[in-house]
């Protein structure tokens, strides 16, 4: 682990982290700094990931799926609407982020949505 691969991981993770906290943070005078400190405290070896290959496709996958809305960190529009219409940003902890993405998301998110089209044929 290098400082300067530390720094993008943290930067990024702060963009994510620190918009939902945010006002909880204003609330008690925190810095955003501290909130992600919290939660690289909670599971430090998200750092040891890669940022390119392993981080930032598995943000992708839950703002793709409708779990978070991340907005502009990930390239794309789709997220998880609120009751009022407005987007939302689900908390997301660091042991998620750390989810193997092809051995572990994607095999599920198939079988739901082969399970899901089953269902809906066997209605037909």
């Amino acid at each position: 682990l290098s400082l300067d691969n530390i720094r993008h991981k943290i930067l990024y993770l702060s963009s994510l982290w620190g918009g939902e906290d945010e006002n909880k943070a204003n609330r008690r005078n925190q810095p955003r700094f501290n909130v992600v400190a919290k939660h690289v405290f909670e599971y430090p070896n998200i750092l040891t990931l890669s940022l390119e290959g392993n981080i930032q496709p598995t943000i992708s996958f839950y703002n793709r799926t409708g779990y978070i809305y991340v907005g502009g960190n990930t390239g794309d529009d789709t997220g998880a609407d609120g009751a009022d219409g407005k987007r939302k940003l689900v908390s997301l902890p660091p042991r998620y982020i750390a989810t193997s993405l092809y051995n572990r998301l994607l095999p599920r998110w198939n079988y739901h949505l082969v399970h899901d089209a089953e269902i809906i044929k066997d209605d037909d």
